[in-house]
This record gives structure tokens, C-alpha cells and sequence, in this order.
């Protein structure tokens, strides 16, 4: 008689073992590969390519029926502020999308709360990630204190830093170029530009106004936002050249420029030209994208061929202004895969940053341009130090104490001025950021400095 045979409990549990390791296996796939899901993206990703396409086509539109009189970087629609924006962009009505989509300058922008939608639309729109290189101009978005959206633009072959603490906009978004050097953005509102820069009478070739700086006076303890300078035919102003035979309209200080950007100056007049087709580039720039880049440190590498703008650097005087100037010029071309600007700061550009600090509502920042704080924000110990060895304001370091800062801005006759004093001094009603001085360009001391600024 035969035995019946059953299963052994080794072989149901190793059956028991193999079904559990399968159903996992299944309900993994399933969360990874979720249908639902995958369909709920797809339908999002294609609502916000719609909204683009339609955005596009409305742009297009406008500015052919205006012959070209209407700018798109003019161009804010929200549900609060227009309500026509769901007749514009259509797809909005039948979407799928939970957050709030927004035109502002002339782009679409995400402005809900919901993290994945958010995600998911920078990625499909382009936008800037931290930490990742940009391979063309990319927009870049942060919240603000009040919960709005403020928006930067990375220059190609730029990344956004990787550390929290610099990648939100109010507070310093800070960007790092090819070569490792660091920048801040400085936003300019369009509601602003007027204090940035006026006409001043005269056409370029091309028939366009010709572009100077306003200026903004500060005073120790004063109004932070600063008081406007009358423009001076022979005191402060800019763009402009210093109209005597031992600065601009010398040939060997022009020649220390010529050497180092092949230019052919040979009279002052020349120097202004180049300055004034600079200035007017700067003004179009900060017109368009609402903003600028400042070196976050004083430069440094300044007896190099090549400048740089990093932390820990001590080569940051002791050269002309003549050399200053050019070399900060010269050194976005010295970039590659790039296609921003730079040159040396102008005074408005100087004046534009202190009224963003002026803004804050970290006090320590919001007095920042009429008084700095020595050895908290600003080193006036009496010593030079490397850059970026005293705390910052809004990730920028420097701007008060440490070295003087040469500006292109001229006073007088025979001077450029120079901001934010210098490293020694005891006497605190020097100690701030708007403090203005001036000093012939030839001088070649270990005080005097610079800082780049970029545009694109």
C-alpha cells in the first residue's frame, strides 16, 4: 500500500517566502508605475505646455497689432489683478492644475503652494535648478516674506548655489560662474527704473536716448533709501571722462586700458563713448530682466591677467583704476559658455543695491547703507583682510569697510569716486556703506579696490 505524500512544511514555507517576495515585488511596480498618477503628470505637463503655447501666441499677437509698441516684459496678468487672464490663457478654465498660474514680466509663472506641481512645472518650464549648470538663460523663482513669487535670471553656464541660505531671491540669491567666482543678484522693479537712470538729452547712432546715472546721496544715521544728486556737468555724474591732460585725455593711461581690451582710445572723448554705449547696454539690461548681478566679494586676482571674484583672495588693491576698470571689463569674455557682461560698478548700480537693503526686514540689513556694524557686517579694524573674512548683507560681502571701492561714477574734474570707506578708521560716523569719496585714478594704493558687476 502506497503512503500518501503531503507537503513538507519546508516547502510551504519557502512557497509562502517566494509569494510575498512577488507580491511586494508587484506593489512597488504599481507605486512606481502608478496609472492614475502617471496620467494625473501627463495631464499636467500638457495643461502648462498649453498655457505657454497660448501665451506665446497672445505675445505675438499684441505686439504685431501694436506694430511692436507693446513689450512683453510689461506683461502681469493674475486672477486678483486681471481677470481676463482665463480668456487670454484659455486652458486654465478646463485645467487640471490645483495652484495658480501667473504672468509676471512677460513669463509664466507657478505661484501655488503645492510642491509637486511646482516641481514638475520648473521642470517643464526650464526653470533654474540649484547646483545644476544652465545650459541657456533660465528663469528663477523664490517666495518671498509676504508669499509672492520674485523672479531672477541665470545667465548661461551659471548654477544657483546649493546652500538654502543663498537660494532665496530677497535675501541673496547667490549664482556661481564657470570660473567658481560668485555673484548676487540685485532686483531693480520696474517701478524703480526711474530712480536707476533718466535720459540725458542727447541720441547713440541708432537715433536711441543716451542713458546717466541718478545718484543718491547717504548720510550717517540717515534716511536709508538715501536723497537723489542733482546731475553736475563738473561734479557728481556718470557716464563721463575726466576732462584734463593727466587722467582720461592722457595716452598712457589710456593705453593701460587699450592693452588690456585692444581698444584704440586716444582722447577722453573716446573713454565716455565706450562708457556711455556700456552704460546705455547696462540700463536696456536692467529694463528687461528688472535687475543686475554684484560681485559678492571685492575683486580679487587684481595684479592677474585674469580677475576673479571669490572668498579668501588678498591680491584686491595696490593697482590704478585705469587697470581696475579694464580688467573687470575684460573678465566675462575671459568665461566660457557664457554671454554676460561685466564691467566695473557704477555709482547707480551701488545706490540701486542700498535701496534693496533698505527693504529688508532684518534691521541688521535694512540700515545697512547708513550704518554698518565693525566686525558684524563691515571690517574697519584697521587692518586689510582677505574678502569675505566679516559677516555679509544678503550674502554680499564687503561693501562697507575692508578696501574702498572704485565706481566708474566721477566727481570733480579730476576724480572718480570711490564707496564705502576703507579698513581703518576708529571714528564710527564713517562706518557705513553709503559714505562717498573721491580720489585722483592714477592712485595705485593697498585702500583702494573694486567690484564687478554683470548684465546680460
Amino acid at each position: 500500500m502506497k503512503e500518501k505524500k503531503g507537503i513538507s512544511l519546508i516547502t510551504l514555507v519557502i512557497t509562502i517566502i517566494v509569494i510575498i517576495i512577488l507580491a511586494a515585488a508587484v506593489i512597488l511596480t504599481l507605486n512606481n508605475n502608478n496609472p492614475i498618477e502617471n496620467a494625473k503628470e501627463a495631464t499636467f505637463k500638457s495643461d502648462v505646455k498649453t498655457l505657454q503655447s497660448e501665451l506665446t501666441m497672445y505675445i505675438a499677437k499684441q505686439t504685431a497689432d501694436t506694430l511692436g509698441v507693446f513689450k512683453a516684459e510689461e506683461l502681469n496678468l493674475s486672477e486678483t489683478t486681471t481677470p481676463k487672464i482665463e480668456e487670454i490663457l484659455t486652458s486654465i478654465k478646463s485645467s487640471g492644475l490645483k495652484g495658480k498660474i501667473e504672468v509676471q514680466n512677460g513669463k509664466l509663472i507657478y505661484t501655488g503652494t503645492i510642491e509637486k506641481e511646482e516641481k514638475l512645472f520648473k521642470e517643464i518650464m526650464g526653470e533654474a535648478i540649484p547646483g545644476v549648470v544652465v545650459t541657456g538663460e533660465a528663469i528663477y523663482t523664490s517666495k518671498n516674506s509676504e508669499g509672492k513669487v520674485d523672479i531672477a535670471t541665470i545667465p548661461q553656464g551659471f548654477k544657483v548655489s546649493e546652500k538654502e541660505e543663498e537660494q532665496t531671491i530677497e535675501t541673496g540669491l547667490v549664482v556661481i560662474a564657470p570660473d567658481e567666482s560668485e555673484f548676487v543678484w540685485v532686483p531693480v522693479p520696474e517701478s524703480e527704473l526711474n530712480l536707476f537712470a533718466e535720459e540725458d538729452g542727447t541720441n547713440d547712432e541708432n537715433g536711441n536716448p543716451n542713458m546717466r546715472g541718478k545718484l543718491w546721496g547717504f548720510a550717517k544715521d540717515g534716511l536709508n533709501t538715501g536723497t537723489e544728486i542733482s546731475y553736475s556737468s563738473n561734479g557728481y555724474r556718470e557716464p563721463g571722462y575726466l576732462n584734463d591732460s593727466i587722467y582720461d585725455n592722457n595716452i598712457d593711461n589710456l593705453n593701460i586700458i587699450n592693452g588690456i581690451l585692444g581698444t584704440s582710445l586716444a582722447v577722453g572723448t573716446d573713454l565716455k563713448a565706450l562708457m556711455q554705449k556700456e552704460y546705455n547696454d547696462i540700463y536696456n539690461s536692467v529694463k528687461e530682466y528688472h535687475g543686475f548681478y554684484i560681485g559678492r566679494y571685492e575683486t580679487g586676482d587684481l595684479s592677474k591677467d585674469k580677475v576673479v571674484i571669490k572668498k579668501g583672495n588678498e591680491d584686491i588693491g595696490n593697482q590704478t583704476w585705469y587697470t581696475m576698470y579694464a580688467k573687470e571689463k575684460k573678465y566675462a569674455t575671459q568665461l566660457n559658455g557664457t554671454k554676460i557682461k561685466s564691467n566695473m560698478i557704477y555709482g547707480s548700480q551701488w545706490d540701486a543695491t542700498m535701496r534693496w537693503f533698505a527693504k529688508s526686514k532684518d534691521n541688521n540689513v535694512s540700515t545697512y547703507p547708513v550704518n554698518a556694524q565693525n566686525g558684524v557686517n563691515a571690517n574697519f579694524s584697521g587692518s586689510r583682510k582677505s574678502t569675505g573674512s566679516v559677516g555679509s548683507v544678503n550674502n554680499i560681502y564687503d561693501m562697507a569697510g575692508n578696501v574702498y571701492d572704485w565706481t566708474v561714477e566721477l566727481h570733480s574734474s579730476n576724480n572718480r569716486v570711490l564707496h564705502g570707506y576703507y579698513y581703518y578708521h576708529t571714528n564710527s560716523y564713517y562706518w557705513y556703506t553709503g559714505l562717498r569719496s573721491d580720489s585722483n585714478p592714477t592712485d595705485s594704493i593697498d585702500r583702494f579696490g573694486s567690484r564687478i558687476a554683470l548684465y546680460l
